[in-house]
């Protein structure tokens, strides 16, 4: 669930449009930082209190890579 938000936050017009991006993500959130690790280019984290401060300088040009999970609309239904 973690990696879909992350992927769908990056996908927002204001988020993929820009050249630095920065977000404050829960410390000890491993699959959230991975995720954003993989699908940007040039990462730095640093403690912020209960948080960590994430500052991209360019997310990645190659589509977001998926989890092995399907969308939620291509998902048959059960």
């Amino acid at each position: 669930a973690r990696e879909r938000l992350v992927d769908e936050v990056l996908e927002l017009p204001q988020i993929k449009n820009s050249e630095h991006v920065s977000m404050s993500v829960p410390r000890g959130d491993a699959e959230s930082l991975t995720r954003l690790q993989q699908r940007c280019d040039h990462m730095t984290v640093r403690p912020a209190g209960s948080t960590v401060i994430v500052e991209v300088d360019k997310l990645s040009d190659h589509d977001s890579v998926t989890s092995g999970a399907e969308p939620p609309e291509a998902q048959e239904p059960t």
